[in-house]
């Protein structure tokens, strides 16, 4: 049975953040929220399963009990979600959450008398509702053994207008102590490098609107840790995964190093993605060998003229355009003015997005977007605007059309296709050379997991490239 279907918008993020405390930037940040391994800003979990609730409370009639959810993939924010309640038998009652034909949530709502005691915690007095005030940067190693407490971040009223028929069901402390574990994971522990993975709960004898806390198990392998929770109303424990944080790439200084000054004068490159990861990389190489260096940028303004300032700041030449390869592109690279001699093309959308079906058409088209036709796009502007020098292109293709990762079918096969187009670029224009290399999986933020998976260090990749790029 359907319950409802809502698209979270990012006023709704805004909103949820003040009621919870979580302003956690995976949720509330364009530019940080693609330096995940999302690749985009994602609704808060407990939002939408308070909201699943909330539906579930006109056709549930029995008491609630406990709580059990998994988290199975995430809900992007503007993603159309549909709530259903798959079972209901006397004991227990479960709701899916779903995007298209993907499960994102999946809850179970236990039914029947409250039996749980409030479990005793070593923990002190709580911290104020307005603690911690950014998320905390824990280090792996401190979260084992972490125990504390805090007020809820609103007060009652806050959890019963937001969820009118819960908090008559369950009371509005337990609401808020249902709102108060998004800013458990998201501000706390793991904090501001987290994943919530999933949780099981017993409703308990109402106290205080806080929520104690104690980290029982942190995991080093998976980088998984269980904490257990208490206050409220509620107890029992929760599971989260500690990210890795986003990956720095290497200094301009430290590229320079193991770069043959002036090894590159006379060339002007236009580096395509250059704020981060492999174009960042990219583009302090070349700088450092004495090109000209343009980068560009689809959201990230700010991470883009860091690079510059750093390559600026060791010597090098670079300025910064902004360019989304989604856009029309001739219109938006006549920004730049100088004749382009080198291209490295490094645009992309998130790679491990959620795919709604076993193949999905959306997800297809959009990563054909990016390369294939804004590819060749890309180099007929450069070549169009150009002073009649040939335009040495590079296309990074990957492995992944043979060894992909789980669920990564839509990306091998546009790279599959991106190839093939290389190859008639090569064999029709006399303008335009393409070089192809099928990279390995490098250390980035997207290919970053939680447990490492021996990516390589992308400058003992890219270095090789760009040399190759810029012989004569």
């Amino acid at each position: 049975m359907q319950l409802g279907v809502r698209t979270f918008e990012e006023r709704d993020q805004r909103t949820f953040a003040v009621l919870s405390g979580d302003s956690n930037p995976m949720h509330m940040d364009h530019v940080a929220a693609r330096r995940t391994q999302m690749g985009a800003p994602v609704v808060h979990g407990m939002h939408a399963v308070l909201w699943a609730l909330e539906l579930a409370c006109q056709q549930v009639s029995e008491a609630f009990s406990g709580l059990r959810v998994n988290f199975a993939g995430p809900i992007y924010v503007g993603d159309p979600v549909e709530a259903a309640l798959i079972s209901h038998a006397a004991t227990q009652a479960k709701i899916h959450l779903r995007v298209g034909n993907a499960l994102a949530t999946s809850i179970t709502l236990e039914l029947g008398p409250m039996i749980c005691e409030t479990p005793a915690m070593r923990t002190g007095p709580p911290r104020p509702a307005t603690w911690p005030p950014n998320p905390l940067p824990l280090a792996f190693g401190e979260m084992a053994g972490q125990a504390d407490a805090f007020h809820f971040a609103r007060g009652p009223q806050d959890a019963t207008a937001g969820y009118p028929a819960l908090a008559d069901r369950i009371t509005p402390n337990r609401v808020g102590a249902l709102v108060a574990l998004s800013r458990l994971v998201g501000m706390i522990c793991p904090g501001l490098h987290s994943i919530f993975s999933g949780v099981t709960l017993d409703f308990a004898p109402e106290d205080r609107p806080a929520l104690q806390y104690e980290c029982v198990e942190a995991d080093p392998r998976f980088r998984r840790i269980r904490i257990a929770v208490a206050g409220g109303g509620i107890a029992g424990e929760l599971t989260a995964f500690a990210r890795l944080p986003p990956t720095e790439q290497p200094s301009f200084a430290d590229i320079a190093a193991v770069t043959a000054a002036g090894a590159y004068q006379g060339a002007t490159v236009l580096v395509v993605g250059g704020s981060r990861g492999l174009g960042e990389v990219t583009a302090k190489a070349c700088a450092a060998g004495g090109a000209e260096v343009v980068i560009t940028y689809a959201k990230g303004a700010s991470e883009a003229e860091h690079v510059a300032e750093q390559i600026r700041a060791g010597g090098g030449r670079c300025r910064v355009v902004q360019f989304d390869a989604r856009e029309a592109v001739a219109a938006q690279l006549a920004a730049v003015t100088e004749p382009i001699t080198h291209l490295y093309y490094y645009a992309t959308g998130p790679i491990a997005v959620r795919r709604t079906k076993f193949l999905s058409a959306d997800v297809l088209a959009d990563f054909m977007r990016f390369y294939t036709t804004a590819f060749v796009d890309t180099c007929e502007a450069l070549v169009a605007h150009g002073d009649g020098a040939r335009l040495r292109a590079f296309y990074p293709s990957s492995t992944a059309i043979y060894e992909r990762p789980k669920g990564w079918a839509e990306y091998a096969m546009a790279k599959a296709a991106g190839e093939v187009l290389c190859r008639e670029i090569n064999m029709q224009r006399r303008d335009i050379e393409v070089i192809v290399e099928r990279l390995p999986r490098l250390l980035t933020d997207q290919t970053a997991a939680v447990r490492p998976a021996g990516e390589e260090p992308a400058l003992a990749v890219i270095l090789p490239i760009v040399v190759r790029m810029q012989a004569p």
